[in-house]
C-alpha cells in the first residue's frame, strides 16, 4: 500500500512537472506525430490541445528555418540518437515566429521495437529580443556599422588587454574627402547609399580581427590590431585609399569618393585616455586633408 501511494505521489510530481514547465515537452511516435504535449506549447503556437495530439510536429516548424536544420537533424538524430540546435515554431493565429533552442532525443526500445522521440525547449524570444537591442543600441543604423558606444567599449577593451600583452595597435580616423558635395549635388538619400557602400568597402579593407566604426557623419574609425609591423599599418592604409577611390555606380550616376586618413599608434605604458587617442588621430586626419588629401598622416611613430 505504502509502495502504490509512493508510486501515485511520483506520477502526480512527475504530471506537475510537466503541466506547469516553462519549457516544452513534447513526445513524438516514429513517425514524428505528436504523442504527449505540455500546455506552454498550446499557449505558444495558440491551439487547443485537442487539435495538436495527433498532428505532425512539422505542421507547427516554420518550414523555411526548417529546411536549414532538416539534413543536419535527421543525420544527428540517426548516428547520436540526439540533436541540438535553434529553430522558430509559429502561432497558428498571429503568425508569429517562436524562436526556439530545442534539445531532441531518439529513445529506442529494442525490446517492443520501439521508437519514441522527446523533445525539450526553450523560448528564445525574450533572449533574442534583448540581443537585438543590444545590436540596435551599438550600431549605427544606416550602415549597420558598430557606433560610437561599441567603439569606445572596444578601445576600453584594447587597452586593458594592453597592460597585460605591450603590445602596440594602431587607430585610424578616416574622413571622406568631398562628401558634402554629393549631398548638395543629388541629395541625401544619394548620401546615404554612398555611406552604405562605403561602410561595405570599409569592411572589406581590413582584417575580421580588426574594427570599422562609423563615428558620424562621413567620418569613421578603424581600429587594426593586432599590429606586429610598421608596414602592416600602411599596407592596410594604402588598402582602404585604393578601395574607396574605386568609383561608386547608383543609378547610372558615377561617383568619386576619397578619403583622408589620420593615423594614431598606441602604445603600452602611456596610459592613455579614448578621448586623447580620437583627438589625435583626428588631428592627424585634418593635417591629411591640409596636404592635399586622399592621403595618410601619422601623428606619432610606431
Amino acid at each position: 500500500m505504502i509502495e502504490n501511494q509512493a508510486d501515485i505521489h511520483q506520477l502526480q510530481l512527475t504530471l506537475n512537472i510537466f503541466n506547469n514547465s516553462q519549457d516544452i515537452i513534447i513526445f513524438l511516435d516514429n513517425n514524428g506525430i505528436i504523442t504527449h504535449v505540455n500546455p506552454i506549447f498550446c499557449h505558444l503556437i495558440g491551439i487547443n490541445y485537442e487539435n495538436i495530439i495527433k498532428q505532425p510536429l512539422i505542421n507547427f516548424i516554420n518550414t523555411h528555418t526548417y529546411k536549414k536544420i532538416r539534413a543536419s537533424l535527421s543525420h544527428e538524430l540517426n548516428n547520436s540518437h540526439q540533436w541540438q540546435g535553434e529553430f522558430n515554431i509559429q502561432n497558428m493565429i498571429s503568425k508569429k515566429k517562436i524562436p526556439l533552442y530545442v534539445k531532441i532525443n531518439k529513445l529506442v526500445d529494442n525490446k517492443n521495437n520501439l521508437i519514441q522521440y522527446s523533445i525539450i525547449a526553450t523560448d528564445l524570444t525574450t533572449i533574442k529580443e534583448i540581443d537585438r537591442l543590444v545590436h540596435i543600441n551599438h550600431h549605427d543604423s544606416l550602415t549597420e556599422l558598430p557606433n560610437r558606444i561599441a567603439l569606445t567599449n572596444r578601445l576600453n577593451d584594447e587597452l586593458k588587454i594592453q597592460l597585460i600583452t605591450h603590445h602596440i595597435f594602431a587607430v585610424l580616423f578616416i574622413d571622406l574627402d568631398s562628401f558634402k558635395v554629393i549631398n548638395d549635388n543629388y541629395g541625401h538619400q544619394m548620401g546615404d547609399k554612398v555611406l552604405k557602400i562605403t561602410a561595405n568597402k570599409l569592411r572589406n579593407a581590413v582584417k575580421k580581427s580588426d574594427m570599422i566604426a562609423r563615428l558620424s557623419g562621413d567620418e569613421f574609425i578603424a581600429i587594426i590590431n593586432p599590429v606586429t609591423e610598421h608596414t602592416d599599418v600602411i599596407q592596410t592604409c594604402k588598402r582602404i585609399l585604393k578601395i574607396l577611390q574605386q568609383p561608386i555606380i547608383i543609378d547610372q550616376h558615377h561617383l568619386a569618393i576619397n578619403a583622408s586618413i589620420g593615423c594614431y599608434y598606441a602604445h603600452p605604458n602611456m596610459q592613455q585616455a579614448i578621448d586623447d587617442i580620437l583627438s589625435q588621430a583626428d588631428i592627424a586626419m585634418y593635417q591629411a586633408k591640409m596636404a592635399g588629401k586622399g592621403c595618410l598622416v601619422e601623428c606619432n611613430s610606431f
